[in-house]
């Protein structure tokens, strides 16, 4: 099995808040990828410190589609859900459950690997179904769209990149900034921004224990 780790540090209010670890392991006989997202957040102004796993079963790259997922926050199971065909069911805290779906419904967690997939021309757009896996809320007409070369401001300085826009509920939600490689360098939410790192000892630097502490259950588990 073969096995890819990529490291993002939070900022928000200026400050750097936490860590986003995504790893991936690559199974050669079913030809599925199981992607392992760890995110630990310190919101700025002495909001509570949230802990989110996710762990997602996909197909690969160009046109990647969902088969299961799992999400954990601070340490609590909400959901393990399976997709069948135009339904999801499995396990809501510790109710089983059973429910209709859109085409290209597509977990939050999960939305990055169609941003990686999407046409780079100006316009190109993905309409999905949005699932926030919190309380698997589904917004039936959501859609990310191509916006085109720009540059954005990070910590480590200006950047010029491909931008994707994502909507939801009505409105922009998010952005994500993509490399040549299409790689997710930069993203944006209304309340932090994620910014690719070259390794793990840059991401947790200057965090706090009860931060890193969280980053060690990616092989402890």
């Amino acid at each position: 099995m073969e096995s890819k780790e990529s490291w993002k540090e939070i900022h928000s209010g200026g400050n750097k808040t936490g860590f986003l670890c995504r790893k991936s392991n690559y199974d050669v006989k079913s030809k599925l990828l199981t992607w392992i997202t760890l995110l630990a957040h310190q919101p700025s102004g002495g909001g509570a410190l949230e802990k989110h796993r996710h762990v997602l079963v996909t197909s690969g790259l160009p046109d990647p589609q969902w088969r299961s997922f799992r999400y954990e926050k601070n340490d609590i199971q909400l959901c393990d859900v399976n997709l069948d065909g135009l339904a999801i069911q499995g396990v809501q805290g510790e109710k089983f459950f059973v429910r209709s779906v859109v085409q290209n419904t597509w977990p939050s967690f999960g939305t990055f690997m169609r941003v990686r997939s999407l046409p780079r021309f100006k316009g190109a757009e993905f309409g999905f179904g949005f699932l926030r896996e919190r309380d698997l809320y589904l917004d039936r007409k959501a859609k990310l769209l191509s916006v085109g070369n720009g540059e954005i401001e990070t910590p480590q300085g200006k950047e010029t990149l491909w931008h994707v826009e994502e909507y939801f509920v009505g409105r922009k939600q998010n952005d994500y900034w993509l490399n040549v490689q299409a790689e997710i360098v930069v993203f944006q939410s209304p309340t932090f921004m994620e910014v690719r790192v070259p390794d793990r000892n840059t991401a947790l630097e200057g965090l706090p224990g009860e931060i890193t502490g969280f980053a060690d259950t990616l092989t402890s588990r």
